[in-house]
């Protein structure tokens, strides 16, 4: 991995996300998982809510 790499992975691993070994550009929030284990799903979703905005 490069400099950029590193400090990429860096920044995810200090906001609470699991880097995957095999994959160095792959991270997981396992936080996040745990949150939404048991709820069930179908795959379809709808945007309901538009949270972001322009800087």
């Amino acid at each position: 991995m490069n400099q950029a790499a590193l400090s990429l992975q860096d920044y995810f691993v200090n906001a609470g996300m699991t880097p995957l070994a095999s994959e160095w550009w792959h991270f997981n929030d396992l936080e996040a998982k745990d949150k939404v284990e048991d709820h069930e799903s179908d795959g379809e979703y709808s945007i309901t809510d538009v949270l972001s905005s322009q800087p």
